[in-house]
Protein backbone atom coordinates (compact mmCIF):
# COMPACT_ATOMS: atom_id res chain seq x y z
CA UNK A 1 0.00 0.00 0.00
CA UNK A 2 1.72 3.23 -1.13
CA UNK A 3 2.30 6.00 1.40
CA UNK A 4 1.77 9.36 -0.22
CA UNK A 5 3.45 11.60 2.26
CA UNK A 6 6.29 10.61 4.55
CA UNK A 7 7.66 13.19 6.95
CA UNK A 8 11.30 12.45 7.69
CA UNK A 9 11.48 12.98 11.43
CA UNK A 10 14.42 14.39 13.29
CA UNK A 11 17.30 11.89 13.57
CA UNK A 12 15.60 9.52 11.11
CA UNK A 13 16.56 9.65 7.47
CA UNK A 14 15.08 6.53 5.90
CA UNK A 15 11.80 4.67 5.93
CA UNK A 16 13.47 1.56 7.35
CA UNK A 17 14.88 3.41 10.35
CA UNK A 18 11.44 4.23 11.72
CA UNK A 19 11.15 0.60 12.88
CA UNK A 20 13.60 1.41 15.69
CA UNK A 21 10.59 2.48 17.73
CA UNK A 22 8.57 -0.48 18.95
CA UNK A 23 5.22 1.28 19.45
CA UNK A 24 2.94 2.43 16.63
CA UNK A 25 0.29 5.03 17.47
CA UNK A 26 -2.32 4.78 14.73
CA UNK A 27 -4.80 7.61 14.29
CA UNK A 28 -7.68 7.06 11.85
CA UNK A 29 -8.82 10.58 10.95
CA UNK A 30 -11.99 11.97 9.41
CA UNK A 31 -12.79 15.02 11.50
CA UNK A 32 -10.06 17.47 12.49
CA UNK A 33 -11.70 19.46 15.28
CA UNK A 34 -9.39 18.06 17.96
CA UNK A 35 -6.55 16.55 15.94
CA UNK A 36 -4.02 19.29 16.69
CA UNK A 37 -4.73 18.95 20.42
CA UNK A 38 -4.07 15.22 20.19
CA UNK A 39 -0.77 15.77 18.36
CA UNK A 40 0.20 18.36 20.98
CA UNK A 41 -0.28 15.68 23.63
CA UNK A 42 2.13 13.46 21.71
CA UNK A 43 4.72 16.24 21.58
CA UNK A 44 4.49 16.40 25.37
CA UNK A 45 5.24 12.69 25.87
CA UNK A 46 8.08 12.15 28.29
CA UNK A 47 9.12 9.09 26.27
CA UNK A 48 9.28 9.59 22.49
CA UNK A 49 9.82 5.95 21.49
CA UNK A 50 6.84 5.74 19.16
CA UNK A 51 5.91 6.24 15.52
CA UNK A 52 2.68 7.93 14.44
CA UNK A 53 0.57 6.75 11.52
CA UNK A 54 -2.21 9.08 10.41
CA UNK A 55 -4.83 7.46 8.17
CA UNK A 56 -6.90 10.14 6.45
CA UNK A 57 -10.28 8.59 5.58
CA UNK A 58 -10.87 10.88 2.56
CA UNK A 59 -11.73 13.70 4.97
CA UNK A 60 -13.32 16.83 3.47
CA UNK A 61 -11.26 18.81 5.99
CA UNK A 62 -7.60 19.74 5.58
CA UNK A 63 -5.81 17.08 7.60
CA UNK A 64 -2.47 17.63 5.88
CA UNK A 65 -2.07 21.27 6.94
CA UNK A 66 -2.51 20.29 10.60
CA UNK A 67 0.00 17.47 10.70
CA UNK A 68 2.53 19.44 8.64
CA UNK A 69 3.02 21.63 11.71
CA UNK A 70 4.53 18.61 13.46
CA UNK A 71 6.73 17.20 10.66
CA UNK A 72 10.02 18.19 12.32
CA UNK A 73 8.87 17.34 15.84
CA UNK A 74 7.24 13.92 15.64
CA UNK A 75 7.88 10.73 13.70
CA UNK A 76 4.84 10.78 11.39
CA UNK A 77 3.71 8.69 8.45
CA UNK A 78 0.67 10.18 6.70
CA UNK A 79 -1.55 8.55 4.11
CA UNK A 80 -4.71 9.88 2.54
CA UNK A 81 -7.15 7.28 1.26
CA UNK A 82 -9.07 8.39 -1.80
CA UNK A 83 -12.32 6.69 -0.77
CA UNK A 84 -14.16 7.10 2.50
CA UNK A 85 -14.59 3.72 4.17
CA UNK A 86 -15.32 4.62 7.79
CA UNK A 87 -18.89 5.75 7.09
CA UNK A 88 -19.87 2.30 5.85
CA UNK A 89 -17.30 0.03 7.52
CA UNK A 90 -15.42 1.67 10.36
CA UNK A 91 -13.62 -1.54 11.34
CA UNK A 92 -12.47 -1.84 7.74
CA UNK A 93 -10.88 1.59 8.00
CA UNK A 94 -9.21 0.60 11.28
CA UNK A 95 -7.71 -2.43 9.58
CA UNK A 96 -6.35 -0.52 6.60
CA UNK A 97 -4.96 2.03 9.05
CA UNK A 98 -3.08 -0.71 10.89
CA UNK A 99 -1.80 -1.91 7.50
CA UNK A 100 0.17 1.34 7.21
CA UNK A 101 2.46 0.27 10.04
CA UNK A 102 5.75 -1.40 9.23
CA UNK A 103 6.39 -3.98 11.92
CA UNK A 104 6.23 -2.39 15.37
CA UNK A 105 5.51 -5.00 18.02
CA UNK A 106 2.92 -2.88 19.83
CA UNK A 107 -0.10 -1.09 18.35
CA UNK A 108 -2.18 1.73 19.79
CA UNK A 109 -5.29 2.61 17.76
CA UNK A 110 -6.34 6.02 19.00
CA UNK A 111 -9.38 8.23 18.33
CA UNK A 112 -8.77 11.58 16.63
CA UNK A 113 -10.49 13.53 19.42
CA UNK A 114 -9.00 11.99 22.59
CA UNK A 115 -5.78 12.96 24.37
CA UNK A 116 -2.83 10.89 25.58
CA UNK A 117 -1.51 11.78 29.03
CA UNK A 118 2.12 12.94 29.07
CA UNK A 119 3.50 9.83 30.82
CA UNK A 120 1.47 7.17 29.02
CA UNK A 121 4.20 5.98 26.66
CA UNK A 122 6.78 6.01 29.44
CA UNK A 123 4.51 4.02 31.77
CA UNK A 124 3.71 1.53 29.03
CA UNK A 125 7.39 0.73 28.53
CA UNK A 126 7.82 0.41 32.29
CA UNK A 127 4.97 -2.11 32.52
CA UNK A 128 5.36 -4.07 29.29
CA UNK A 129 6.45 -7.68 29.69
CA UNK A 130 6.73 -10.89 27.70
CA UNK A 131 3.42 -12.27 28.96
CA UNK A 132 0.52 -9.83 28.51
CA UNK A 133 -0.81 -8.76 25.13
CA UNK A 134 -3.19 -5.96 26.21
CA UNK A 135 -2.34 -2.97 28.43
CA UNK A 136 -5.18 -0.79 29.64
CA UNK A 137 -4.84 2.77 30.95
CA UNK A 138 -6.98 4.54 33.50
CA UNK A 139 -9.22 7.16 31.90
CA UNK A 140 -10.81 10.53 32.56
CA UNK A 141 -13.53 12.16 30.46
CA UNK A 142 -13.20 15.67 29.06
CA UNK A 143 -15.70 17.85 27.22
CA UNK A 144 -15.32 19.69 23.93
CA UNK A 145 -13.37 22.48 25.63
CA UNK A 146 -10.97 20.03 27.27
CA UNK A 147 -12.44 20.48 30.74
CA UNK A 148 -12.30 17.39 32.94
CA UNK A 149 -15.71 15.88 33.63
CA UNK A 150 -16.76 12.78 35.55
CA UNK A 151 -14.45 10.98 37.90
CA UNK A 152 -11.26 9.28 36.88
CA UNK A 153 -11.73 5.59 36.20
CA UNK A 154 -9.01 3.41 37.63
CA UNK A 155 -8.37 -0.06 36.24
CA UNK A 156 -7.46 -3.33 37.90
CA UNK A 157 -3.72 -4.15 37.91
CA UNK A 158 -4.53 -7.45 36.20
CA UNK A 159 -7.98 -8.53 35.11
CA UNK A 160 -9.16 -11.85 33.78
CA UNK A 161 -10.83 -11.35 30.41
CA UNK A 162 -14.07 -13.03 31.54
CA UNK A 163 -14.34 -10.64 34.48
CA UNK A 164 -13.65 -7.75 32.13
CA UNK A 165 -16.50 -8.86 29.86
CA UNK A 166 -18.89 -9.32 32.78
CA UNK A 167 -18.06 -5.85 34.11
CA UNK A 168 -18.74 -4.40 30.69
CA UNK A 169 -22.15 -6.08 30.43
CA UNK A 170 -23.01 -4.81 33.90
CA UNK A 171 -21.80 -1.33 32.86
CA UNK A 172 -19.41 -1.18 35.79
CA UNK A 173 -16.88 0.70 33.69
CA UNK A 174 -16.69 2.75 30.53
CA UNK A 175 -14.80 1.44 27.54
CA UNK A 176 -13.01 3.10 24.66
CA UNK A 177 -10.83 2.26 21.69
CA UNK A 178 -7.89 4.39 22.83
CA UNK A 179 -7.51 3.07 26.36
CA UNK A 180 -5.61 -0.07 25.33
CA UNK A 181 -2.29 -0.89 23.69
CA UNK A 182 -2.17 -4.36 22.14
CA UNK A 183 0.40 -6.62 20.54
CA UNK A 184 0.67 -7.09 16.80
CA UNK A 185 0.96 -10.82 17.46
CA UNK A 186 -2.48 -10.98 19.11
CA UNK A 187 -4.01 -8.70 16.47
CA UNK A 188 -2.88 -11.08 13.71
CA UNK A 189 -3.82 -14.21 15.67
CA UNK A 190 -7.47 -13.15 16.08
CA UNK A 191 -7.89 -11.51 12.70
CA UNK A 192 -8.19 -7.98 14.03
CA UNK A 193 -11.45 -6.40 15.16
CA UNK A 194 -14.92 -7.92 14.85
CA UNK A 195 -16.96 -6.07 12.24
CA UNK A 196 -20.04 -4.45 13.76
CA UNK A 197 -22.27 -1.53 12.70
CA UNK A 198 -20.47 1.69 13.69
CA UNK A 199 -17.78 -0.60 15.19
CA UNK A 200 -19.95 -0.49 18.30
CA UNK A 201 -18.40 -2.77 20.97
CA UNK A 202 -15.80 -4.02 18.48
CA UNK A 203 -13.18 -2.80 20.95
CA UNK A 204 -14.74 -4.81 23.79
CA UNK A 205 -14.50 -7.99 21.74
CA UNK A 206 -10.93 -7.12 20.75
CA UNK A 207 -9.67 -6.61 24.30
CA UNK A 208 -11.28 -9.90 25.29
CA UNK A 209 -9.74 -11.80 22.37
CA UNK A 210 -6.35 -10.12 22.25
CA UNK A 211 -5.69 -10.48 25.98
CA UNK A 212 -6.10 -14.27 25.88
CA UNK A 213 -5.71 -16.32 29.02
CA UNK A 214 -3.04 -13.94 30.33
CA UNK A 215 -5.60 -11.21 31.05
CA UNK A 216 -5.51 -7.43 30.72
CA UNK A 217 -2.71 -5.58 32.53
CA UNK A 218 -3.79 -2.23 33.97
CA UNK A 219 -1.77 0.98 34.18
CA UNK A 220 -2.98 3.57 36.71
CA UNK A 221 0.15 5.72 36.91
CA UNK A 222 -1.01 7.72 33.88
CA UNK A 223 -4.28 8.25 32.09
CA UNK A 224 -5.97 8.69 28.74
CA UNK A 225 -8.46 11.54 28.32
CA UNK A 226 -11.64 10.55 26.47
CA UNK A 227 -13.54 13.38 24.85
CA UNK A 228 -17.31 13.55 25.09
CA UNK A 229 -18.69 15.72 22.30
CA UNK A 230 -21.50 15.96 19.78
CA UNK A 231 -19.13 14.46 17.19
CA UNK A 232 -18.64 11.12 19.03
CA UNK A 233 -20.43 8.09 17.64
CA UNK A 234 -21.05 6.86 21.18
CA UNK A 235 -22.45 10.22 22.34
CA UNK A 236 -24.77 10.96 19.43
CA UNK A 237 -28.50 10.24 19.66
CA UNK A 238 -29.23 10.03 15.92
CA UNK A 239 -27.68 6.58 15.56
CA UNK A 240 -29.41 4.75 18.41
CA UNK A 241 -31.12 2.25 16.13
CA UNK A 242 -27.81 1.27 14.52
CA UNK A 243 -26.13 0.86 17.90
CA UNK A 244 -29.04 -1.17 19.23
CA UNK A 245 -28.91 -3.41 16.16
CA UNK A 246 -25.17 -3.91 16.66
CA UNK A 247 -25.66 -4.92 20.28
CA UNK A 248 -28.66 -7.21 19.76
CA UNK A 249 -27.65 -8.90 16.54
CA UNK A 250 -23.88 -9.10 16.74
CA UNK A 251 -22.38 -8.37 20.16
CA UNK A 252 -24.83 -10.26 22.39
CA UNK A 253 -24.77 -13.25 20.06
CA UNK A 254 -20.99 -13.23 20.27
CA UNK A 255 -21.17 -13.12 24.09
CA UNK A 256 -23.68 -15.99 24.15
CA UNK A 257 -21.41 -18.13 22.00
CA UNK A 258 -18.14 -17.16 23.71
CA UNK A 259 -19.17 -16.91 27.37
CA UNK A 260 -22.58 -18.63 27.75
CA UNK A 261 -22.42 -18.60 31.55
CA UNK A 262 -21.85 -14.84 31.67
CA UNK A 263 -24.53 -14.31 29.04
CA UNK A 264 -27.13 -16.25 31.04
CA UNK A 265 -26.24 -14.49 34.28
CA UNK A 266 -26.47 -10.94 32.99
CA UNK A 267 -28.74 -10.71 29.97
CA UNK A 268 -32.18 -10.53 31.58
CA UNK A 269 -31.30 -7.32 33.40
CA UNK A 270 -29.19 -6.15 30.47
CA UNK A 271 -32.17 -6.36 28.10
CA UNK A 272 -34.30 -4.50 30.60
CA UNK A 273 -31.81 -1.65 30.74
CA UNK A 274 -31.62 -1.44 26.95
CA UNK A 275 -35.42 -1.35 26.60
CA UNK A 276 -35.64 1.39 29.18
CA UNK A 277 -32.86 3.43 27.59
CA UNK A 278 -34.54 3.19 24.18
CA UNK A 279 -37.86 4.27 25.68
CA UNK A 280 -36.39 7.38 27.29
CA UNK A 281 -34.37 8.43 24.25
CA UNK A 282 -36.97 7.61 21.62
CA UNK A 283 -40.11 8.83 23.35
CA UNK A 284 -38.45 11.46 25.52
CA UNK A 285 -40.98 10.61 28.20
CA UNK A 286 -39.19 10.03 31.44
CA UNK A 287 -42.24 9.56 33.68
CA UNK A 288 -43.64 6.81 31.48
CA UNK A 289 -40.30 5.08 31.58
CA UNK A 290 -40.19 5.45 35.36
CA UNK A 291 -43.56 3.70 35.65
CA UNK A 292 -42.15 0.94 33.47
CA UNK A 293 -39.38 0.51 36.04
CA UNK A 294 -41.79 0.30 38.96
CA UNK A 295 -44.04 -2.18 37.17
CA UNK A 296 -41.21 -4.42 36.03
CA UNK A 297 -38.44 -4.32 38.64
CA UNK A 298 -38.73 -1.62 41.30
CA UNK A 299 -35.65 -2.68 43.27
CA UNK A 300 -33.33 -1.96 40.34
CA UNK A 301 -33.59 1.76 41.16
CA UNK A 302 -32.06 1.22 44.57
CA UNK A 303 -29.90 -1.86 44.15
CA UNK A 304 -28.87 -1.80 40.52
CA UNK A 305 -25.40 -3.00 39.62
CA UNK A 306 -25.53 -0.90 36.47
CA UNK A 307 -23.53 2.29 36.49
CA UNK A 308 -25.07 3.16 33.12
CA UNK A 309 -28.59 2.94 34.52
CA UNK A 310 -27.76 5.28 37.38
CA UNK A 311 -26.34 7.78 34.91
CA UNK A 312 -29.42 7.40 32.72
CA UNK A 313 -31.78 8.23 35.60
CA UNK A 314 -29.58 11.12 36.74
CA UNK A 315 -29.33 12.73 33.29
CA UNK A 316 -33.02 12.31 32.59
CA UNK A 317 -33.98 13.97 35.88
CA UNK A 318 -31.53 16.78 35.16
CA UNK A 319 -33.11 17.43 31.77
CA UNK A 320 -36.60 17.52 33.30
CA UNK A 321 -35.51 20.03 35.94
CA UNK A 322 -34.01 22.25 33.25
CA UNK A 323 -37.36 22.35 31.43
CA UNK A 324 -39.08 23.70 34.48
Amino acid sequence: MPIKDFFKPRNMQTMSSIIKNNLAIIIPVFKTYFLETLLDSLVKQTDKRFNIYIADDASPQDVFSIIKKFENILSIVYHRFETNLGSINLVGHWHRSVDLTIGEEWLWLFGDDDIIGADCVKDFYINVNNKNHVYRFSTRCINEKGKKIKRRQFVKPLQNRSDYLRDRLLEKHRISLGECIFSRKSFIKYGGFLEMPLAYSSDVVAWYNFSGTEGIKGINSSQVYLRTSRFNISSRKDNLEQKRFAMDNVFYKWVEKTEPYIYTGTMSDRKFINDLRAMIFKENYFFKALMFVFNFKVNIIFFTRYRGFKLLIYNSLKNIIRKY
